[in-house]
């Protein structure tokens, strides 16, 4: 049972923000050693620690975990683990020597950053509680100090959530940031004048060019004058002095100041920033008592109908998830370096957007993003349900404190537009009903647009229904359900967002998992492991295929690749569709461990798509291609409508220009179009594409367009792949080829196909011609005797039954195997073999739309219980964490005969796509050829084990 720590309430308007930035108050910087002490039986605060000698030693800042306290946890499947770990109370002490010129004023203690709770005693005095995760830890103790004087300074840390928050929330979660402890900010002492500076409030208005600035002062009565000066880089543009009267402790100056009509603005592509300048003086002194200095943004973030405006434009979110996710520190630095790295990566793939999920990262984030242009979207710590009353009376007094911190700590930030009150909030009350808004939440966006009207507000993020509930506040809608990739085009998500008012935007979009990557490991030189790679690596090697590691992370990669270009086309194809927040960026090591990221953890590239790529389809102006389907016969037409995206900064006129041409650049036609007018917003339709195919091979086509400007520059740029599949079908077949019953409507397109009663009729006393070919549907023990004794078989076992057969989609594994173990997704592509069997198949060796039809829905073989000699000639990958060999279509030596088999949907969709035509045709094609000479061997034991049962002889 923790110790309950008294704590002062206070109304949440009551709450202090950290101490502003100042070049003139004297600080004495506290970072480095401490005494230090756990406390695992929390029995300090009764023995009075405060005057106990620790026996051990600890820098600030810093966890105590990355500095040698704790123990090692247990393994933890889920994610990764922490090399040690601790949660309880710690302490630390210090003295201090207070200068002797800081007398006469306020002295303040500030921990920047703290997990999470904190107590704070001068020598045996105790100051007061602090217990936010998303911002400072600021304490008065100006009553128990004394200049030129040494004290002993106490701090109690407690780490452990109890009775408040769930452990999802990702800043104090085991998934993601870890439940780490410690002071990791810096920790200071502050020296403020009696009457000081306490808060300044910008509150930018980009249409008008003007700024209101609020600005709090408080300390002694009586008179002072609050002088403002703004400055765009080395010109002042506005100054204001302006007088008050500090009364019962405090005074507000509040003023509207005019930038001039080309005041430069603050927006994604150009973020700039003007300083403030705010000095505080007695009337007629030129002295000041306090200073500080700070940077804001013009800018206006707004509604426009069911759209999104910066400045006045609509703007369109490309937004990516960020999840309190640090390898080797586990947690959050506050090392403004280390986001600038982070927005650089993300700019350069497209991204001018973050949401921040259940977590506000310290204000060196909101430094760098502030001059990178980042839209971000903050969220309190909470992952919870508020339409629990329970829950409600347990965590609100907090949540509504921390919603309070970090409006009040955030507040000149031009970067933060959003401010979320947490992740997918409106769960279900405990008596089940359908409640769908939460009066807590709205009252919090109530409250948030009363402070600080220059931000939006969402009320959370993750569930929603249209039409919006009455009763419901919140100015967006972030919802799930934007999911599901398809060679078909012309899809949209428009029927998700109809109904509504609102602005939407995709939450958590996309979240395709591909595999791990065995080269990461030695990456991970703090205090997390990653569990995760060693049961990969376990898996693999228990099944003999270690050495397909690195052909998995290659052919998942490319996958996961072509998915997100379709998926993320598809929302630019959607009219009324606000944004997207992008899950993830990088990968995310818990719940699972969902490598869903096209970077590491460590925010490096996995090589599978480059930045320059991915912004083709994630940028300000997109090219998309509407076309119902990505394969067509040879002598079709391929008709598509070339679609433009279009949120850049202005209309603009251009031109259009496209190509169809082979992998060899071959061109097949081409064309383009004048564009007199792009106008911002989406999609328009700009070019259309129609053109009759050639039937001389099955080859892959690819479109190219391009839109430049008239200036020449290229605007966007962007290609999608085709197939064409060639109509002639083989009519050489030597011999007829006896087919099942079911299959006798091949004759249609193959007289050598002929229906057969031979699997109901047994067989002749001569046994079976070597080299006769059958063709059957059903594993049929009158087939295997045929083959026993030289006939080969041809076993199209899509809608057979198998003992041991994993189902299938095209898309790779959703999120994570151990999250959603249920999942129809559960595989993460193709590997396919250059093999003589598809020599006239177009294909690079991994999944790609031509397999679209043919694998989705297709139930892959196990080969675990097959020797390992057994090779499919198209493989499946199985997720990680399973790691089944997994075969599609292969071969094999029986007795005389030799079989063909294929669980690829062939015969479902053989009449509607020219890919599984063409691939039955390579099959009859092959078995006929010489190159048909299986090397792997299958007993008949072997060979039973494949399906659930065979079919029998028949009773007469």
């Amino acid at each position: 049972m923790a110790t309950a720590i008294p704590t002062t309430q206070r109304h949440p308007a009551q709450v202090l923000p950290g101490l502003l930035p100042s070049d003139t108050r004297p600080e004495l910087d506290l970072n480095g050693s401490w005494s230090f002490e756990l406390d695992p039986t929390d029995v300090g605060v009764k023995d009075g620690w405060t005057q106990k000698s620790f026996a051990h030693t600890i820098e600030v800042p810093g966890s105590w975990e990355e500095q040698g306290f704790g123990e090692r946890p247990p393994e933890f499947i889920g994610g990764w683990t922490k090399r040690l770990s601790y949660e309880g109370a710690a302490w630390y002490s210090r003295t201090v020597e207070i200068p002797e010129n800081w007398s006469g004023g306020r002295i303040w203690l500030q921990l920047d950053r703290v997990g999470w709770q904190s107590t704070v005693w001068v020598d045996d005095a105790r100051i007061d509680s602090q217990d936010s995760l998303s911002g400072p830890h600021r304490f008065d103790l100006t009553p128990h100090l004394k200049a030129g004087s040494s004290h002993r300074l106490t701090i109690r840390v407690d780490n452990a959530v109890t009775d408040i928050l769930n452990f999802e929330g990702h800043i104090h979660s085991r998934h993601t940031a870890t439940t780490w402890g410690g002071i990791v900010g810096s920790a200071r002492l502050v020296a403020t004048p009696e009457t000081w500076i306490e808060h300044v409030a910008l509150y930018p208005d980009a249409e008008s060019r003007r700024v209101r600035c609020a600005v709090r002062v408080a300390g002694e009565d009586g008179p002072v004058q609050v002088t403002i000066r703004i400055r765009a880089g080395d010109r002042l543009i506005a100054k204001r002095a302006v007088p008050a009267e500090v009364h019962d402790g405090l005074a507000t100056v509040d003023h509207d100041f005019s930038l001039g009509e080309d005041a430069r603005l603050w927006s994604d592509r150009d973020p700039f920033l003007h300083d403030v300048e705010v000095d505080l003086r007695q009337p007629d002194s030129p002295e000041r008592l306090d200073s500080i200095r700070d940077r804001f943004g013009l800018r206006t973030f707004a509604v426009r109908g069911r759209s999104l405006t910066l400045n006045g434009d609509r703007i369109f979110l490309r937004g990516y998830v960020d999840c309190c996710i640090f390898p080797l520190t586990g947690y959050p630095p506050d090392d403004k370096a280390v986001y600038a790295a982070q927005f650089a990566k993300a700019k350069a793939f497209g991204f001018n957007h973050v949401r921040l999920h259940s977590w506000t990262p310290p204000r060196s984030f909101f430094e760098a993003a502030d001059e990178a242009g980042m839209l971000v979207q903050s969220e309190l710590p909470s992952w919870g349900n508020f339409n629990d009353p329970d829950y409600v009376s347990r965590a609100g007094d907090f949540i509504e404190r921390e919603f309070e911190r970090v409006l009040l700590q955030l507040q000149r930030h031009p970067s933060l537009v959003l401010h979320c009150m947490g992740n997918e909030l409106l769960q279900s009350p405990p008596n089940g009903s359908g409640m769908r808004a939460s009066d807590f939440l709205s009252e919090l966006v109530r409250r948030g647009r009363e402070r600080d009207p220059s931000r939006l507000y969402v009320d959370q993020s993750g569930f929603g229904y249209l039409p919006e509930e009455p009763e419901r506040e919140t100015d967006i809608f972030v919802f799930h359900t934007f999911r599901g990739s398809a060679p078909d085009s012309t899809a949209t998500w428009q029927q998700r967002i109809a109904g509504g008012k609102t602005p939407v935007i995709a939450h958590e979009h996309s979240q395709m998992d591909m595999y791990a990557r065995f080269s990461e490991a030695k990456k991970f030189t703090g205090i997390m492991e990653p569990s995760w790679l060693d049961q990969a690596r376990d898996g693999l090697g228990s099944k003999g295929i270690l050495h397909e590691a690195d052909r998995y992370v290659e052919a998942s990669g490319a996958l996961q690749a072509r998915c997100l270009k379709e998926l993320f086309e598809r929302l630019r194809r959607t009219p009324g569709l606000s944004g997207v927040q992008m899950l993830n960026l990088t990968d995310f090591p818990g719940q699972g461990t969902a490598l869903n990221g096209v970077l590491d953890v460590f925010w490096d590239e996995k090589g599978h798509i480059e930045a320059e790529e991915f912004r083709r389809f994630n940028a300000e102006t997109v090219l998309l291609c509407e076309s119902a389907r990505r394969t067509y016969p040879g002598g079709g037409w391929l008709q598509a409508e070339l679609l433009l995206s279009h949120f850049g900064p202005t209309t603009f006129s251009g031109t259009l220009s496209w190509q169809l041409a082979t992998s060899d650049g071959d061109e097949i036609a081409g064309g383009s179009e004048s564009l007199a007018s792009v106008r911002i917003g989406h999609p328009w339709p700009v070019a259309a594409v129609d053109v009759r195919l050639p039937d001389e091979a099955s080859r892959k086509l690819t479109l190219t367009a391009e839109l430049t400007g008239a200036d020449g520059r290229v605007v966007a740029a962007n290609s999608w792949d085709f197939w064409v599949f060639s109509d002639r079908r083989w009519q050489d077949a030597p011999a007829p080829i006896r087919a099942r019953g079911s299959l006798a409507w091949l004759g249609d397109y193959y007289p050598a196909i002929r229906s057969d009663d031979y699997s109901f009729m047994g067989l002749s006393p001569e046994g079976a011609p070597h080299g006769e070919v059958l063709l059957t549907d059903r594993l049929h023990v009158r087939y295997v005797d045929a083959v026993l004794n030289g006939a080969t078989m041809i076993w199209l076992a899509e809608n057979d039954e198998l003992a041991d057969g994993v189902q299938s989609t095209f898309e790779p594994l959703f999120w994570s195997f151990l999250w959603f173990p249920e999942q129809p997704n559960q595989t993460m592509g193709l590997v396919v073999e250059d093999r003589p069997l598809l020599a006239d198949f177009p294909h690079d060796g991994t999944s790609d739309w031509q397999w679209f039809h043919l694998v989705d829905g297709a139930t892959a073989v196990s080969l675990d219980a097959l020797p390992h000699w057994v090779e499919p000639i198209v493989g499946g990958i199985d997720n990680w964490n399973r790691g089944k060999r997994l075969g599609y279509l292969l071969e094999a030596q029986v007795g005389k005969g030799r079989i063909l088999m294929t669980t690829l949907r062939i015969l479902e969709h053989y009449h509607a796509h020219p890919e599984a035509a063409q691939l039955f045709d390579a099959m009859l094609r092959y078995v006929h050829s010489d190159a048909f000479a299986p090397s792997a061997q299958l007993s008949l034991a072997q060979l039973w084990s494949i399906p659930r049962r065979p079919v029998g002889w028949p009773h007469r």
